[in-house]
């Protein structure tokens, strides 16, 4: 049951995603609340849950949105097993913290999508577009994840069916 909840649970969180904030920002800038969720998994779940939220999250949103099949699923994979392995070296509930990861998160996912574009479709997504596009995104994102991190956990204590910490 809880696999079928987080499925929905992904995939209302891409259309969000994808839509709305696709309407509200005109398409420019995207909030990456996928992202967020993953590092959020990466953070706080078990390494089963954790993965598989990563990868049925990656898969949803090369479903909709990705021009390369597989590209997210990397991305959130790798994204979610280096946050699960700062969280067994450092505290993740400093919000500077959380803050500074996120940052650097999206930075690395521009980065691949720049390289792998680049790579293998020879689309030159210019500096130009990196400097204009990823990184404001990347501080819009870094800001507001100390808002959905707790948002996530009541999300997880409801999938969960547990006691808030």
């Amino acid at each position: 049951m809880y696999f079928l909840l987080l499925c929905l649970f992904s995939l209302l969180i891409l259309i969000l995603q994808v839509t709305l904030f696709d309407l509200l920002f005109l398409g420019k800038i995207s909030l990456e609340l996928s992202l967020l969720l993953v590092i959020y998994a990466g953070f706080h779940l078990n390494i089963t849950r954790g993965g598989a939220l990563a990868l049925i999250v990656g898969f949803f949103y090369d479903s909709m949105a990705s021009i390369i099949p597989g590209i997210f699923v990397f991305i959130y994979i790798l994204v979610f097993f280096i946050a699960k392995v700062m969280s067994d070296k450092v505290r993740a509930e400093d919000t500077v913290f959380i803050m500074g990861f996120t940052f650097m998160c999206a930075l690395l996912e521009g980065g691949i999508i720049f390289f792998i574009y680049k790579a293998l479709l020879d689309i030159n997504l210019s500096y130009m577009l990196f400097i204009n596009v990823f990184l404001p995104q990347a501080l819009i994102v870094s800001v507001i994840s100390p808002v959905f991190f707790p948002l996530f956990h009541r999300v997880e204590v409801l999938l969960s069916a547990r006691e808030p910490r």
